[in-house]
C-alpha cells in the first residue's frame, strides 16, 4: 500500500490517498479529518465528496464520514444544562430548529504523522459559544486491503469536567436496496417526534432492517458490539465499542444507508441518555473496527 498527499488549491482542497490493489481511501483534513473515498476489492463501499467547493458544501449539508463530537446527532434547541449552568450552542439545523452533529465535524485537522498504511491526525478546541470546554481531539486510522481501525482519542485540557458523547457518521454504498439489510441485536429504538428529538422508547427484538421499504432515523440500544450489513456486492462487518448505541438513517436518494455507531443517543445533554462526563486532564478512547469481505 502506498501513501501520497495531494496539495490542490483553488478551489480544492489537500488530501491523503491510500491506495493497493483494488484498495483506495481518500482522508480530506480539511473536512473534519473524515474518509471521503473507500474503494475495497475495485467495490465502492463510502462513495464520499469531491474535494472542491462543491463537495465542502455537500459535506456541510450530509456530514459524510464525519466525526461527530462532542456530540452526535440533535441537541433540542442547542440548549442544555451542566453543572447548574445553561449553555446555548448555535442553531445549525434550522429546519428543526436544533443543534446537530457537534462541533469538530467543521474543523480542520492537522496531521501529525502517516504511513504507507495508517495516519495520525488532530484537532485542539479552545471553547466555543454553547461548549466553552477546552479539549484535544485525535484520529488514529490504520487501513488493511479490506479492514480499516478508527480509534478517536479525547482529552479534557481544560480545568473543568464537560459532558460529551462520540459519533461517526459513514455512508454506504448500497445501489441494490431490494437485496440489502442491516443485522444487529437491540430490544430498544428510540421513536422521535417531529422535531427529531427522542421522546419515548419502543421495546421489542430488533434484528434484521431490511433497506427495500426501510424509512429510518431512529437510534438503537445495541445488545451486542457488532453490527453486519448483507448486500449482493459485498458484506460489511463493524465492531463498535460496548454499550453503544446505532443510528440508521436512509436518504431519499436510496443509493446510500447511514450506519452511525454512536455512544449516546440524540439530545444526550438532555435526557442523559449514553451520556458520557470527561474529568479535567482525563481522556477516552473510543475504537471502531470495519471489514469488507465477500465480495460477487
Amino acid at each position: 500500500m502506498t501513501c501520497k498527499f495531494y496539495d490542490q488549491k483553488d478551489p480544492d482542497f489537500p488530501y491523503y490517498h491510500f491506495s493497493a490493489a483494488g484498495f483506495s481511501c481518500k482522508i480530506v483534513p480539511a473536512f473534519g479529518g473524515s474518509i471521503q473515498e473507500l474503494v475495497v476489492n475495485n467495490k465502492t463501499i463510502i462513495k464520499g465528496v469531491t474535494t472542491n467547493k462543491v463537495g465542502q458544501k455537500k459535506y456541510l449539508q450530509m456530514c459524510n464520514s464525519a466525526i461527530l463530537f462532542p456530540f452526535p446527532n440533535r441537541i433540542k434547541h442547542g440548549t442544555y444544562s451542566f453543572e447548574d449552568k445553561t449553555h446555548s450552542l448555535p442553531v445549525n439545523e434550522p429546519t428543526h430548529k436544533n443543534a446537530i452533529h457537534g462541533i469538530v465535524y467543521t474543523k480542520s485537522f492537522k496531521v501529525i504523522s502517516f504511513t504507507e498504511h495508517s495516519i495520525n491526525l488532530n484537532y485542539t478546541h479552545q471553547g466555543s459559544t454553547g461548549f466553552p470546554f477546552p479539549f484535544s481531539i485525535d484520529l488514529h486510522y490504520t487501513f488493511g486491503l479490506q479492514n480499516i481501525e478508527l480509534e478517536v482519542l479525547v482529552r479534557n485540557t481544560g480545568d473543568s469536567s464537560f459532558p460529551f458523547g462520540i459519533g461517526w457518521h459513514p455512508y454506504f454504498h448500497t445501489d441494490n436496496q431490494k437485496e440489502t439489510k442491516i443485522n444487529f441485536s437491540s430490544d430498544t429504538m428510540y421513536e422521535v417526534d417531529e422535531q427529531m428529538i427522542p421522546f419515548r422508547t419502543k421495546l421489542e427484538e430488533f434484528n434484521e432492517i431490511k433497506l427495500e421499504r426501510a424509512e429510518i432515523d431512529n437510534a438503537f440500544q445495541l445488545k451486542k458490539p457488532e453490527v453486519i450489513l448483507l448486500g449482493p456486492e459485498y458484506n460489511l462487518k463493524l465492531h463498535v465499542p460496548e454499550s453503544s448505541y446505532l443510528q440508521i438513517f436512509t436518504p431519499d436518494h436510496r443509493r446510500s444507508v447511514a450506519i452511525e455507531p454512536i455512544s449516546c443517543i440524540a439530545d444526550a445533554f438532555n435526557n442523559r441518555i449514553g451520556l458520557k462526563v470527561l474529568q479535567p486532564g482525563k481522556k477516552f478512547g473510543w475504537p471502531l473496527s470495519l471489514k469488507i469481505e465477500k465480495f460477487s
